[in-house]
C-alpha cells in the first residue's frame, strides 16, 4: 500500500506535537485506529530488513484528538509511511507501553474500546491476531506515530494516548479494513 497523492505526512498536520501542548492537566487525549495494514506487515518489510521502509510501505489511520470532554477533532484515512519513520525513537518503550494498563483518576471504559474521551482500561487492543503487532513493523511505526503527535516517553503513566483497533494478521493478509468501535 503506497501513500495517496493527496494525503499529507503526519508531521505536516495540526497533530504534530499535539500531546506536547497540554495546557489543561489531562489534556488533550488522542484515540488512534489503525485501518489498514498492508499484507507484509506481521513478516519482513519489502526491504528485507527490519526497520527499513520506504515512502511506499504504508499504514493508514484515523485519529480522534480530545480537547475537553466535549471538544473533538477528527483526521481521518492518514497514510502514515516509511518515510515518516522518526529516527533516535527507542522502539523498544513501544513494547512495554503496549502492555501497560491504567485508570485516569479511577476511570476508563474497561474493555470497551472507544474514539474517546474515555481510554480504555488497556491503551492497546489485545485481540486474538495482534500480539505479535510491535515483535517487527509495529513497533516502528506506532512508535514512530506516537513520537510524532508528541508523547513524552518520560512519563509512561500517561493515559492520554490510545489505540483502539489493530487488524489482525488474518485481517492485514486479507485487505480488511478495522473500522473503529468494530469488535473483534
Amino acid at each position: 500500500m503506497a501513500r495517496s497523492s493527496s494525503n499529507p505526512h503526519l508531521h505536516d498536520t495540526p497533530l504534530k506535537d499535539v500531546l506536547a501542548n497540554n495546557e489543561k492537566p489531562g489534556w488533550p487525549r488522542v484515540a488512534l485506529n489503525i485501518n489498514r495494514l498492508p499484507a507484509w506487515f506481521y513478516v519482513m518489510p519489502p526491504s528485507g530488513r527490519p526497520g527499513v521502509y520506504s515512502g511506499q510501505d504504508c499504514i493508514n489511520i484515523s485519529v480522534t484528538v480530545w480537547q475537553s470532554p466535549k471538544k473533538s477533532k477528527s483526521y481521518d484515512r492518514i497514510d502514515f509511511c516509511g518515510d515518516d519513520i522518526v529516527p533516535n525513537t527507542s522502539f523498544s518503550q513501544v513494547m512495554t507501553w503496549k502492555d501497560m494498563a491504567f485508570s485516569m483518576n479511577g476511570a476508563n471504559t474497561g474493555v470497551r474500546r472507544t474514539m474517546g474521551p474515555t481510554a480504555p482500561q488497556h491503551l492497546f487492543p489485545n485481540n486474538p491476531g495482534t500480539q505479535t503487532f510491535t515483535m517487527l513493523n509495529g513497533s516502528y511505526f506506532l512508535g514512530s506515530i506516537m513520537a510524532t503527535i508528541g508523547y513524552n516517553w518520560d512519563n509512561m503513566q500517561d493515559m492520554r494516548f490510545w489505540v483502539v483497533n489493530v487488524p489482525s494478521m488474518q485481517d492485514s493478509k486479507s485487505g480488511t479494513e478495522r473500522p473503529a468501535n468494530m469488535p473483534s
